[in-house]
């Protein structure tokens, strides 16, 4: 039977996020992360997600973020009809989705859907060890973290540094709350290059959990480029995880990055253990 979500599956749909994992080797969505996407701004929680339930157990769930993101786990294949139905009404241009390669039923349900898969992401990590290099910044920037007042030049700056990548960048409200309302948002963690009072560059890390870290974003100026910023925050930011007792750090980066950061990750040691299709349609 296929139904819409309420706040009280909050539990039921975050007990399937944990089978899920389990099933595909993922690192399992903690609760308050699903909390928090269930109140993101221009998130209706009555109308853009939807269960299937059998036996009285939830064994699927879809939703359609603000930004026309999906999100799909478990039996979906009854529910994607009704995310387009959902899409249209409101008006979305293009819907996207990302997921593990090893979901190939999931995967084969948004083909399915009509979806189409345009890129691969892949998901790296370097293990750090007892001597780290020395960032080596030019002379006229300045590193320091970051502060309540950056978040709309940051989220501008955001915006600017991916323009030219197939990244979307939220509207500030969506972005705001998807970065720092959870608790792996620790803002001595986030590193901002800067030159002449602007922001030219940033390595925007989560929280050490379980010996690890994770790289959110590495972004640089486009004007800024080709003076080894990307290299010397990555160095910056392995060093300030050793000293949180982090020593495995993780990122993720399209297959297509035209900014090849691929190959600067390769060269710092950073190897790929998982790739996640990026899948897209129009409503």
């Amino acid at each position: 039977m296929s139904r819409a979500a309420t706040p009280l599956d909050l539990d039921a749909v975050h007990a399937l996020f944990v089978r899920w994992a389990e099933e595909v080797d993922e690192p399992a969505l903690p609760y308050e992360a699903l909390q928090a996407e269930w109140r993101a701004p221009g998130f209706d929680p009555a109308r853009d997600h939807w269960l299937e339930v059998e036996d009285g157990e939830v064994v699927g769930y879809v939703a359609l973020k603000a930004n026309g993101g999906v999100v799909s786990r478990g039996e979906r294949a009854e529910l994607l009809p009704l995310v387009l139905e959902r899409a249209r009404e409101r008006g979305d241009a293009q819907l996207d989705a990302i997921l593990t390669t090893r979901d190939e039923r999931g995967l084969e349900a948004l083909l399915a859907a009509g979806f189409r898969r345009v890129r691969d992401v892949h998901r790296m990590f370097v293990e750090l060890g007892a001597e780290l290099p020395a960032p080596s910044f030019p002379p006229d920037v300045a590193v320091r973290t970051y502060e309540d007042a950056d978040a709309r030049p940051l989220h501008a700056f955001v915006e600017l540094a991916y323009a030219q990548n197939n990244e979307r960048t939220d509207p500030f409200e969506q972005w705001l709350h998807f970065m720092t309302d959870h608790g792996d948002f620790d803002p001595t963690l986030w590193h901002l290059a800067e030159a002449d009072g602007e922001i030219v560059a940033c390595c925007l890390t989560w929280g050490p959990f379980q010996g690890r870290g994770w790289i959110k974003d590495l972004a640089v100026h486009p004007e800024h480029r080709r003076r080894g910023l990307g290299e010397a925050l990555l160095h910056h930011a392995h060093r300030a995880y050793r000293d949180r007792g982090v020593d495995r750090v993780g990122l993720k980066v399209d297959s297509d990055n035209p900014t090849a950061a691929g190959r600067l990750y390769e060269r710092l040691g950073y190897r790929t253990d998982r790739i996640y299709a990026v899948l897209e349609r129009e409503p």
